[in-house]
């Protein structure tokens, strides 16, 4: 089960995937996390290199998921009979001579050349030039990692993306959870892929594409405007199908021996102060909805956040003053119930925080405890990036405490129990962030541990996430399964 375009053995459902896909020059793995899809997408690249269709690779990926592929998954998968050399595109590097002539040496190669960046390396003028060059003088078997990235198609990134993208010789789009947080998600990923799919149904635009799968109402203003609100989505079936013509939906639980999840909750009670401050904030905006006053998506959105950083010790210094302070400085509960949780933890665990002030909190908190931990934030330079997670898969720290700039794209199967200290609005994003300890190379259960406030906005979040879920399964086709 396995031919010399391998560099290792696949499993089943990757041997199964080459052989049906191998010769496409246009395809979407729909594959879950940890399914090991950046693998058959070497595999099937090498493949179009050794049949002379292609001669060079173009990865577009999440920060700190581009130098994954670079240090980890091209090493690991890329066939070695077939001449190659990788470079990671580093934006903080660029400016620099010693970085320009690495980048010029590179491009003399005579194999197959592979460059991997961020989507943010991409927006960049020397970015967007190196994959432009490429583009131009090379058969480029494209590929975006986390195509979500890409799911609104008014960006700049999105437009960047989907401009470059007719200069490719072969595209390859990879996300497991295409439409996690909402049906729309798909058309510019999809749009990527193979623009068709979408003509053939008289869609060519994003206006048309909401069109035919939203319901709209519109909604009068007092200023004599109106907009139109979306009530619900149709025609997700023709939506699923339209997403398994772009390309393959594979789950864990079809194709792999993977240990089970598990999940738990730890509840606390919100201290009297929490409480006031988190009733009156309710008070307040409750009168803004009885007195007919108009709730924009961002206000509501912003009200969710306030409720949030209660629960978790924090509130604004002011009106006009985001600084967020502790409430009650040393005696924080989430942060107490979050102690109680690790006490029954065995081995390794990840810890998933949203705010930057609550992973400074953690690290304190652990310190105290005499713990070895690693941070990874959005702020960590590449550099330290790839150290932290190297220090935590060798077993040089037991925690790894993260925001969600490390919810993609990583691997730290290390962890036996992921933590979220509080969630994402996103459940994209919370789906992703799981998978980073229950994929490939995963050989025990993986229990996920939620802090939760009673009687607070995290129980309102949590159902939020699961009705995302289940209207993500309708699309994709994935059967229900219990969910957090």
């Amino acid at each position: 089960m396995t031919d010399a375009n391998w560099n290792m053995p696949p499993r089943k459902h990757q041997w199964d995937a080459y052989l049906d896909k191998r010769d496409a020059l246009n395809c979407a793995l729909w594959w879950d996390q940890g399914t090991g899809k950046s693998g058959e997408t070497l595999a099937q690249a090498g493949h179009q290199a050794r049949s002379g269709k292609i001669d060079a690779v173009l990865i577009i990926a999440p920060g700190g998921v581009e130098s994954n592929w670079i240090f980890d998954e091209i090493p690991k998968w890329w066939p070695t009979d077939i001449p190659m050399e990788s470079f990671w595109w580093s934006s903080s590097k660029s400016k620099t001579k010693k970085f320009a002539a690495a980048f010029d040496e590179f491009r003399e190669f005579d194999g197959v050349q592979i460059l991997a960046m961020s989507y943010n390396a991409l927006m960049t003028d020397r970015g967007a030039k190196a994959a432009r060059k490429l583009l131009d003088t090379r058969n480029v078997f494209y590929v975006i990692d986390e195509s979500t990235a890409i799911k609104n198609p008014g960006t700049k990134t999105s437009k960047r993306v989907l401009a470059s993208a007719k200069y490719a010789k072969a595209r390859r789009a990879l996300n497991g959870t295409p439409v996690e947080d909402s049906p729309f998600d798909a058309y510019a990923q999809v749009k990527f892929v193979d623009p068709a799919i979408w003509a053939q149904h008289g869609i060519n635009t994003f206006t048309q594409f909401k069109a035919m799968f939203g319901v709209f109402e519109t909604v009068q203003l007092g200023n004599g405007k109106s907009f139109p609100q979306l009530k619900n989505y149709r025609n997700l079936e023709l939506l699923k199908s339209c997403l398994l013509e772009a390309g393959q939906r594979l789950l864990k639980e079809d194709c792999l021996d993977l240990p089970p999840k598990s999940f738990t909750k730890v509840y606390f009670d919100l201290s009297p102060k929490q409480r006031k401050l988190y009733k009156d904030l309710k008070d307040h905006f409750t009168t803004v909805l009885e007195s007919g006053e108009t709730v924009d998506a961002e206000m509501a959105i912003v009200r969710l956040t306030r409720f949030q950083q209660i629960t978790s010790g924090y509130f604004p210094k002011g009106e006009d003053d985001d600084t967020l302070e502790e409430i009650e400085p040393g005696a924080n509960p989430r942060i107490a119930a979050l102690g109680t949780a690790l006490d029954g933890v065995v081995g390794q665990g990840i810890i998933f925080a949203k705010y930057l002030k609550d992973v400074e909190a953690i690290s304190e908190m652990l310190k105290k405890r005499g713990e070895t931990f690693t941070t990874y934030v959005g702020a960590t330079d590449p550099d330290a990036r790839e150290q932290a997670k190297r220090d935590f898969q060798d077993g040089k720290v037991r925690w790894f405490v993260a925001n969600k700039a490390a919810a993609k794209g990583i691997t730290l199967t290390a962890a036996k129990t992921v933590v979220f200290y509080n969630n994402p609005f996103s459940a994209d994003i919370r789906k992703q962030s799981e998978d980073r300890a229950h994929r490939i190379g995963q050989e025990h259960p993986v229990l996920y541990v939620d802090i939760v406030a009673r009687d607070s906005v995290d129980s309102h979040i949590l159902a939020v996430l699961r009705r995302k879920k289940t209207m993500a399964c309708t699309v994709t086709g994935d059967e229900f399964k219990t969910w957090i």
